[in-house]
Order: C-alpha cells, then structure tokens, then sequence
C-alpha cells in the first residue's frame, strides 16, 4: 500500500468493474489447504508452483475471467492479459498470459482444476509434472530427505511447514554464475557460503488457541530460528498487543 496509495480505491474499482467481490466470490470459494513449492531453475523465470483447496471451482473460474475482462478494459494500462483455454486428457486447462507495456517476456501461469484443487504453476511444463507427481504418488510426504526432518514424537499434525531442499539449485545457479563470469569476488564467496550451508531444512508450525509454537530441523542457510531472533520477535508481537 507504500508503494500505491490507492491500492484500495483500485480494488473497489475492479471490483465494481467486474461484479466480482473477492470475498464472497473468490475467498469462499477456497478452502484451507495451500500449498507453494520452487521446484526447478530459479532463470530465468522461477520454477513456482502452487495448490489451493477450491469449494467451488465454476465460482472461481467465473470470477477470474471477469477479473481480466475488466482488467483489459481499463483504458491506459498498457499490459494487456489473455485468458486461454484447452482440453487434454479430460481435464480444462487455463492459462494467464500478460503481453505488452511493462509486462516481461514469459509472464505466464497455468493452471487447472482438478481433484478438489487449483493447481497452479509458472508454465504448462511444470504443471503436467505436478499432474503426474500427483497420480503417481511421487509426493512430499514420500521423500526420504523430509521425513527424516519431521518431529520425533510423531505430531505430524503442522498448522504450516517450510521445507527446503535447495542444495541443486543454488548449485546450478552457483556454476552457471561462474562460467561466465559474471560473479565478483564477493559474490562468489557468498555463493559458495550458500551452498555450503543449503542442507535440507524443516520449519513446522502449530497454532494453538492462545500461541504458535514454532520449531525447526536443520536450519536455514546456516542460520536457525535463535539466531533470527523469531522467538523474540513473536513474543516483543505479544507482550504488545492492542488490548
């Protein structure tokens, strides 16, 4: 909101624009599960994906191509988005592309409906990968790395999780970057800092009616939630609170 001040007068113009409320339109079509992965290059567009529970898939959908109809419909806006749609496999699948003015190349998402989900991804590629993850049961839940950083006493019953397992990445980030050369000496020695220190990692949350307790294994990046200071900044959050 910084940096627009008129975010608000913005939504409500969108929102009037396109009879959508994003409350009772878009928030009660969704349920509580979400879930963000990177799961692949970070250049030179992010490998995100993503997965949110959906009530009312027809009701979401509806309300996202009114979204960009009256998007597009804004004069002096310069970027124009497409919503595109085609069949496979049985399944709708959709796809968000925004050209022209600021828009950069590849600003794309991709996603579908399926099993009670919107699976969502940063192009068609990464989302039939998820589709197949998910059909074959190549999941999470099932990788060795993780489960061995899930809690001793078996309460496996996480409010939220972080789970990190970028020791590839900032590999391939790390030799691409010196290949060309196009790292300094400081650069460099923080890279190889990084990779020294991407072991997987595992941060686990539990909301409880009156506090969040928050745990970790392994760390993150060398650091560990006493040395970020998380405790302290939650219970300094706490301790003044607006009664």
């Amino acid at each position: 909101e910084a940096d627009n001040p008129n975010v608000l007068t913005d939504v409500q113009e969108l929102q009037a624009a396109s009879g959508v409320n994003l409350v009772q339109d878009i928030g009660n079509t969704l349920g509580g599960e979400l879930t963000v992965a990177l799961d692949g290059p970070l250049v030179p567009v992010p490998s995100w994906k993503l997965a949110v529970e959906v009530y009312q898939p027809d009701r979401l959908e509806w309300s996202i191509e009114q979204l960009v109809a009256a998007y597009n419909r804004q004069p002096q806006k310069g970027v124009t988005v497409a919503l595109n749609k085609s069949t496979a496999n049985g399944l709708t699948y959709y796809q968000l592309l925004a050209t022209g003015g600021s828009a950069p190349s590849n600003a794309e998402a991709d996603y579908v409906f399926i099993d009670g989900y919107l699976l969502a991804a940063a192009n068609r590629s990464l989302l039939d990968s998820a589709i197949q993850n998910r059909a074959t049961g190549n999941s999470l839940a099932r990788s060795q790395n993780f489960r061995n950083l899930l809690p001793q006493d078996a309460n496996s019953n996480f409010s939220a999780i972080v789970y990190h397992n970028v020791s590839g990445l900032v590999g391939s980030l790390a030799d691409g970057l010196q290949a060309v050369n196009a790292a300094t000496p400081e650069q460099k020695a923080a890279i190889n800092s990084l990779r020294a220190n991407s072991a997987p990692g595992l941060i686990y949350a539990y909301g409880e009616p009156d506090k969040i307790t928050i745990s970790a294994n392994g760390g993150l990046f060398g650091f560990n939630l006493d040395s970020l200071a998380l405790p302290k900044v939650i219970e300094s959050m706490t301790r003044h609170k607006p009664k």
